[in-house]
């Protein structure tokens, strides 16, 4: 979702308050996502997540 919206990983880890190195871990799955995590991507996304 963030590449189809055109959002670098820079801008999008600003945007959520995220380490860019935290967030690009996470991309690659070498982190596993928290669930508080996938709540503050899918408000910024306008999605369901988790509650």
């Amino acid at each position: 979702m963030r590449e189809e919206r055109g959002l670098s990983q820079l801008v999008f880890t600003e945007r959520i308050g995220m380490s860019n190195s935290v967030f690009s871990r996470i991309e690659s799955g070498k982190r596993p996502i928290e669930d508080n995590e996938i709540n503050i991507f899918a408000d910024l996304f306008e999605v369901s997540g988790i509650r």
